[in-house]
């Protein structure tokens, strides 16, 4: 097969193979060195995104440039204006026919580099000259047929001012946008811009390019499936909600949607973007929500009955209520979960279809010093107030959804006999994320306390169920007490991260060598170690005969591969 392969016999394996690999770079081009057949398959998708590449030197953009019919009349007497002369060579491939995804602001960044990177004087003045060439780009892509799958509009910070040319050219070449799936925009709050004296202007500016690309993508676009949206406070909101809830209503299978809220002005107003999703409620799959209070548009949300996928980040309560369906996979991030009501009415709700759990629940810790003011017995109100609404949470998990295979809880204020009950009712979990943060009560005389953490260890690894291989400790700190864990754990673990304390690391050391010798399952360990980097190495070459140590940042799995 290798040998079919390196011949170009299995055109269809190997572009799997190279799609796998678009954001090595290096390997992309290294592939592309091997043959003419490898090289053909290689550079395309390379020059899919290439501006995602944050290089000092983007040089593909003399490329793009020099492809074009005329770069003499167009830029290179400007660029001359500013002591850069370039030699533009005829390039192997017609590269801009690759072009897929394109985000504005790193066309901008790209385009900044590119000039800096040849301006002989560097205290010149480059704002136009980057206006010229960013513009030529666009000019270049749109009359050159590129078709776009992705287009951000993200960044006001690299706002680029658009020429009425580029507008009327991409109202004559519809195909520009007609195949996009992946939409993301960002109105950008005004308040970043208040250092710049003309912020005002810029800012109208910014808004009014984004109104005309949007009503182009209103009449042009009815492929998208992912659609990303943030909103701040602005007098053009009512205008851009008005054409993105138009572009909602114009998809044929629009599948996930993002909506991040930065509203500050009351009454709280969405003016039709919620609402326009009632449109999609046959084909929508997946919806995050970050920061949005109650508004009645929610509401709408009701009728999409075929939801699979819930995200719900720092939202009013009340939010959790306005969902019908039943969910397989559901993320919370909240600062201080102390109405657990309407997340239980999903959890009972979606039953045993529910199989991935992710909640983080950051206002969960709490400094028990003893205080003798008001403010103390507020902090002991809010913690009791919490403890029962996570142990609702738990015992909710436990009766209503037995089919979980991936549970994430961080930030449990207390631990309690709810966590134990909880593991040794799901039969069927493989992936375990847990943190707790007040084991036990300080007032514990020091000896009767370590007595309790070795009991606790000890619970928490038999309880453990024998369908799991993935175990991330990373955020509970159990000190020298995790070889208590590992010596007593008998679930054939894969991957494991924990943290390692910050003295008898010799013994949690030892420990996970007992463990991967008696089990032979594990694969891969990640360390949160605050020895820093050279204390990790030792530990490396301490585990390399019996597990790979990698970082954490390749050793987490997340709740849900969807990339909305």
């Amino acid at each position: 097969m290798a040998s079919k392969i390196f011949m170009g016999n299995m055109p269809e394996l190997m572009e799997k193979i190279l799609n796998n690999l678009e954001n090595e770079i290096r390997s992309l081009y290294s592939c592309a060195l091997v043959s003419r057949h490898w090289c053909e398959m290689s550079i395309p998708i390379i020059w899919r995104d290439p501006f995602s590449f944050q290089v000092f030197k983007p040089m593909f953009i003399s490329i793009y440039i020099s492809s074009f019919e005329d770069p003499e009349d167009d830029v290179k007497s400007i660029l001359k204006e500013y002591g850069i002369n370039i030699n533009f060579q005829k390039p192997l491939f017609h590269y801009v026919r690759f072009l897929e995804i394109l985000n504005l602001g790193c066309l901008n960044y790209g385009v900044d580099c590119w000039i800096s990177s040849h301006l002989q004087d560097e205290e010149q003045d480059i704002e136009q000259l980057k206006f010229h060439v960013a513009n030529l780009l666009l000019k270049i892509f749109i009359k050159d047929g590129v078709t776009l799958s992705e287009l951000e509009l993200n960044s006001l910070n690299d706002f680029i001012e658009i020429k009425p040319e580029i507008f009327y050219l991409l109202e004559q070449n519809i195909n520009f946008f007609s195949r996009i799936h992946v939409l993301s925009i960002s109105l950008t709050a005004l308040k970043e811009l208040k250092y710049d004296y003309n912020f005002e202007f810029i800012y109208e500016s910014y808004c009014k390019v984004l109104v005309k690309i949007l009503k182009i993508l209103a009449r042009s676009v009815t492929k998208i499936t992912n659609m990303r949206v943030a909103l701040y406070d602005s007098d053009y909101l009512p205008q851009l909600c008005h054409e993105l809830a138009f572009i909602i209503k114009s998809q044929e299978h629009l599948k996930y949607f993002k909506l991040a809220c930065k509203l500050d002005r009351r009454p709280w107003e969405l003016y039709g973007i919620v609402l326009a999703l009632k449109s999609q409620k046959e084909t929508l799959e997946g919806i995050m929500i970050e920061g949005c209070a109650c508004s009645t548009e929610f509401e709408a949300l009701r009728d999409c009955e075929n939801l699979k996928a819930i995200r719900i980040y720092h939202c009013s309560n009340t939010i959790f209520t306005t969902f019908n369906s039943k969910i397989s996979i559901l993320e919370v991030d909240t600062s201080g979960l102390y109405n657990a009501s309407g997340l239980v009415q999903i959890l009972e709700k979606s039953g045993s279809s529910l199989q991935r759990f992710k909640l983080n629940d950051e206002n969960s810790y709490f400094n028990d010093e003893d205080d003798e003011d008001n403010y103390s017995m507020f902090k002991f109100n809010k913690k009791g107030s919490l403890i029962k609404s996570q142990s609702l949470l738990l015992e909710t998990l436990m009766t209503s959804c037995p089919n979980i295979v991936y549970l994430s809880i961080l930030g449990i204020v207390k631990y309690s006999t709810h966590i134990l009950k909880l593991l040794s009712s799901l039969q069927k979990l493989q992936f375990l994320t847990i943190s707790w943060n007040d084991e036990f009560d300080d007032e514990s005389e020091s000896e009767e306390k370590e007595k309790k953490m070795k009991a606790c260890a000890k619970q928490f690894a038999e309880i453990l169920p024998p369908t799991l291989q993935y175990l991330d400790l990373s955020k509970l700190y159990l000190d020298s007490h995790v070889n208590i864990l590992l010596d007593h754990c008998d679930a054939p673990l894969k991957k494991l991260s924990i943290n390692l304390p910050s003295h008898n690391e010799g013994e949690t050391i030892n420990a996970i060598i007992r463990f991967c010798i008696r089990k032979k399952t594990p694969n891969f360990v990640s360390v949160n170690e605050r020895g820093g980097w050279r204390n990790i190495k030792n530990f490396e070459k301490d585990l390399e005969r019996y597990v790979k140590v990698v970082s954490y940042y390749s050793f987490v799995v997340s709740c849900s591969h969807l990339s909305y």
